[in-house]
């Protein structure tokens, strides 16, 4: 099956209860302008996923993605889509730029309060977790580098009782 390369253009898409506009859960990846498959991608090599490359496309081009309001964006670094066993998106891995930027604060403008959490190793706090459950019954979650860990933060749609997505799925950036 050939897919059509679009070529990077800078995109506007408002955060929503799905995804980022159009990239949302539960559509084909092959409907969504601008994703194309990871093993395709040219930077294909900046990532680790598991189970098999071939359930992952990537975003391929600018994207910047809106909250509510045309002057809160969040440059957006990698968007991954990633697919169930019948084609169909089940998760987003976004990493947004800069790995700062209040963005849980942010989101929690669109989604509301979160749950949290602080992710420990040997006794130091390196990450927080932010979780939002929304009526549609989708998940949206952050995982916030803490600011002296210089790592990437993620922002991760996924469906709430998709067992599948949150266990069976592995990906990481490699530095």
């Amino acid at each position: 099956m050939a897919y059509m390369q679009v070529p990077p253009t800078e995109q506007d898409f408002i955060f929503n209860m799905q995804g980022i506009g159009g990239i949302q859960l539960g559509k084909m990846p092959k409907h969504v302008r601008g994703l194309i498959p990871l093993k395709d991608y040219r930077h294909r090599q900046r990532f680790m996923v598991l189970p098999d490359i071939s359930r992952f496309y990537v975003f391929n081009g600018s994207l910047k993605a809106r909250l509510r309001h045309p002057q809160s964006t969040i440059d957006i670094r990698y968007l991954l889509a990633g697919t169930n066993e019948q084609g169909f998106i089940n998760s987003l891995f976004v990493y947004p730029m800069p790995p700062g930027g209040h963005i849980a604060e942010r989101l929690s403008q669109v989604y509301g309060e979160p749950r949290i959490g602080l992710g420990n190793l040997g006794g130091q706090v390196v990450n927080s977790n932010h979780f939002w459950v929304t009526e549609g019954e989708t998940e949206i979650s952050y995982v916030g580098p803490e600011p002296s860990m210089r790592e990437m933060g993620i922002i991760v749609f996924r469906f709430f009782y998709d067992s599948e997505a949150l266990h069976q799925f592995t990906l990481a950036l490699k530095r």
